[in-house]
């Protein structure tokens, strides 16, 4: 948790296995004394805008330190309320409920890090950027084997996600609305430029008529 009043209050209320940094971001040695206790510990963080900054903040902190079987998830409480706050006025069951129900794998909070981070947009280029800072920052991971599996793990999402939001574009049909900039030229029938240099009338026929027509000249 993020201060000692917490700790303290959860330590009443029967959670020994409590520790806060002090109000600090989470460092590289604390990291590693956690995952002497527990291989996941559970990073809680208040609910509101301050709270997840500094679960993002953990998120860039943790990445280049994972290893096999070794992570971090993140409980996050109901905006204004503090984990001091929580058991004040629900008691240990309301925090246990929190740990039980609420709790987000790191990749989850990586995601919605960089979905806040910036207007991420549905467009090609804005879904480009987006997939750009997420495998930029998943290249942080020293441990080969768990960057590898982040990396399948980001193609997955990414592929869902670029499909849903496609849909989400193109509607039930499966195609765009019919905007000025999607409709197409027809290709069949020559355009009205091609029938002016041919004497062609709207109609796509000829406009001149028949040879036998044409007037013959003076002898």
């Amino acid at each position: 948790v993020e201060g000692y009043m917490d700790v303290i209050a959860l330590a009443e209320a029967g959670f020994g296995e409590t520790v806060a940094p002090l109000g600090t971001a989470l460092t590289e040695a604390q990291i590693q004394l956690l995952w002497r206790m527990a291989p996941e510990p559970i990073l809680c963080f208040d609910g509101d805008s301050a709270g997840r900054k500094a679960a993002h903040r953990a998120v860039e902190n943790v990445l280049p330190h994972l290893k096999p079987g070794f992570s971090v998830r993140f409980a996050f409480l109901p905006e204004g309320l503090d984990p001091d706050d929580l058991v004040r006025a629900q008691g240990p069951a309301g925090f246990e409920a929190v740990l039980r129900g609420q709790v987000r794998p790191l990749f989850d909070v990586l995601i919605e890090k960089e979905e806040q981070a910036a207007a991420t947009g549905v467009t090609p280029e804005a879904r480009a950027a987006f997939e750009q800072r997420l495998k930029g920052l998943v290249t942080h991971i020293a441990d080969p084997g768990v960057r590898q599996q982040y990396e399948a793990e980001l193609r997955q999402t990414l592929w869902e996600r670029n499909r849903r939001q496609i849909r989400d574009i193109t509607g039930a049909e499966g195609r765009r609305g019919r905007t000025v900039s999607t409709q197409r030229r027809n290709n069949v029938q020559p355009d009205w430029r091609t029938r002016v240099r041919a004497g062609m009338p709207s109609g796509g026929k000829s406009a001149r008529p028949p040879n036998h027509a044409l007037p013959q000249p003076l002898p």
